[in-house]
């Protein structure tokens, strides 16, 4: 059995069940991890303040990987990607070309050209982040105050109710080469600096830290998590994932209570059913 120095985490439907509970299992067996001195890292979609919560559920100790890359902490210390200013302006100025809603995320500060949307915005959630985390949100922008005003972005979140819009969007988008798209759902997608994905920022937590893709173990659900998956060594797909994430993976952990993360850890990390 391989040795494993760091576990990659996606939150939303592999460490979080549906009603964002972190099962007592997956909780125990990371904590188990940490104790003895394996890396675990929350690697996620969601913003920094968001993923910083979660992980100080399980342990202070635990990384985060967030914004898709955009932000990623090595030995607590934050490193920060942001999307160029050029090439965010393009973003926004085709996006009100398109009529396309846009949820521009920074550490702290976000921007939106709709009115305040509680599922893509975080200020609801502020008792519950640390102080120095809370966020504001600044809504209903035009396409030249969110160039004016919107700065040190890491991710956007992109919608439209409407697939083909969101499609002629994002051709768009990826014709002009000036940041990276990562699927999300039809009627979604994020989009980070170039270059800059869930695998990217793995690879330069592993590299900063010196441990080889051969002994990282990483698990996920979704489309958003391939880029993660080409950064492991051992792949764990959630069974709740859709086939094609189960055939790219080389394992998948049945995860229908919850405790998946929990069983891939007993399987692959200590082959033993401790805990």
């Amino acid at each position: 059995m391989r040795k494993i120095r760091l576990i990659a985490l996606d939150l939303d439907g592999t460490l979080m069940g549906h009603d964002g509970s972190i099962s007592e299992d997956n909780r125990r067996q990371l904590q188990r991890c940490i104790q003895n001195g394996i890396r675990v890292y929350a690697v996620t979609g969601r913003p920094y303040s968001f993923a910083r919560m979660i992980a100080d559920r399980i342990s202070k100790e635990m990384g985060v990987i967030a914004a898709n890359g955009g932000i990623c902490e090595i030995d607590g210390v934050r490193m920060e990607r942001p999307i160029d200013p050029e090439a965010l302006s393009f973003v926004i100025d085709q996006a009100d070309a398109c009529g396309v809603s846009l949820f521009l995320k920074g550490k702290n500060d976000y921007y939106a050209n709709v009115p305040y949307d509680a599922r893509f915005l975080y200020d609801a959630m502020n008792p519950k982040f640390r102080k120095d985390l809370q966020v504001v949100s600044h809504v209903d922008r035009s396409a030249k105050q969110l160039k004016e005003e919107a700065h040190d972005i890491l991710k956007i979140l992109a919608f439209h109710e409407d697939a083909a819009i969101m499609q002629d969007y994002r051709r768009r988008i990826e014709a002009a080469d000036l940041v990276t798209v990562t699927d999300y759902r039809p009627i979604s997608f994020d989009i980070t600096a170039k270059g800059v994905d869930k695998g990217s920022a793995l690879r330069t937590v592993c590299a900063r830290l010196h441990i080889p893709q051969e002994q990282v173990m990483a698990c996920g659900d979704a489309n958003n998590d391939r880029a993660m998956f080409d950064a492991a060594g051992l792949t764990i797909a959630m069974s709740n994932a859709e086939p094609d994430v189960q055939r790219r993976c080389d394992h998948v952990a049945d995860n229908q209570d919850g405790c998946g993360v929990a069983r891939a850890i007993r399987a692959y990390v200590y082959s033993d059913a401790e805990g």
